[in-house]
């Protein structure tokens, strides 16, 4: 490192010691909210998904300081940053995602934050009637449908003062089962296809290292979950690349960390590296070197 380069460091440190608590104080996420709303805001771009469409919790692992790391006992982790993911059912491509940064500021319970994520992600949901968010009254396994052109919304009560709500585009009836807790078809449809996300779960955490800070959590994810999306794009645009293998996914990272190692820039930056620690590893040798002449020249006076 040379001086400019030293200083320039020096000057960011104090840059970001400067703005660091003003920013923090109104978003949690302000560490890498820009690179995260830059990065949420490409993914829909490349791939339209089915007509199917989950919406989940995602638990990245984390057990070191986070204003707003989550304990979940139904998930494997346990511990870490929760992130609602709206995928594909069928490939599982992730196609919205929002970090859940807690409470909010005025310090009251955070409510409905499924509902916010579904509602962010489609036009014409802004709310809901207040008459059909009342528990009260209602007996389980009753259901209450709203529907739009386009849309229906069932609200079911698997017991009092339990809801579920499930938004679909493919009903357009109030269908019941005959079961004996009386689930919505559109209910028993969603437990068919809600393994989207736990498969994205599976499919990703390659790229994840130790580390103590949560901004680089949520970086590693990125890179794992744009890993994946890539895979699916070219999985649907090459259907007969390796039809009969089995390991394609791992195949495929192989080939596109090749490739990105293959970038003109990165060669000429790593040899630039290089050959700084190779003349900085000369220089102390030399100066090992002298210091040991020195130190014999003074013991033989």
């Amino acid at each position: 490192m040379d001086e400019i380069d030293l200083r320039a460091y020096i000057g960011l440190l104090i840059f970001a010691g400067v703005y660091r608590p003003a920013r923090h104080a109104i978003d949690k996420l302000a560490a890498i909210r820009e690179v995260w709303e830059k990065w949420v805001e490409r993914l829909p771009y490349r791939y339209n998904p089915g007509p199917e469409v989950t919406v989940d919790e995602q638990l990245v692992l984390f057990r070191g300081r986070c204003p707003f790391c989550q304990y979940m006992p139904s998930k494997p982790a346990k511990y870490g940053i929760k992130i609602w993911v709206a995928c594909d059912a069928q490939s599982s491509y992730a196609w919205k995602m929002q970090v859940y940064t807690g409470k909010p500021t005025n310090g009251g319970a955070e409510k409905n934050q499924g509902i916010g994520v579904v509602t962010d992600g489609l036009r014409g949901y802004t709310e809901l009637p207040s008459a059909l968010l009342t528990t009260r009254g209602r007996e389980a396994f009753s259901s209450k449908f709203v529907f739009t052109p386009t849309t229906t919304l069932v609200y079911y009560l698997p017991k009092r003062n339990k809801c579920v709500f499930l938004l679909r585009t493919l009903h357009k009836m109030a269908e019941i089962s005959d079961r004996e807790d009386m689930k919505p078809d559109i209910i028993l449809d969603y437990n068919h296809l809600k393994a989207g996300v736990d498969n994205l779960d599976k499919v990703t955490g390659s790229c994840r290292r130790m580390t103590v800070h949560w901004p680089l959590v949520i970086f590693h994810n990125i890179i794992d979950v744009s890993s994946f999306n890539v895979f699916v794009i070219w999985n649907k645009t090459n259907p007969t690349w390796m039809p009969d293998k089995q390991n394609k996914k791992r195949v495929f990272l192989e080939q596109l960390e090749k490739a990105l190692k293959q970038i003109p820039h990165v060669p000429s930056k790593l040899h630039t590296l290089t050959s700084r620690t190779a003349t900085q590893k000369k220089y102390q040798a030399r100066e090992h070197t002298e210091n040991k002449r020195h130190r014999e020249e003074i013991e033989l006076h």
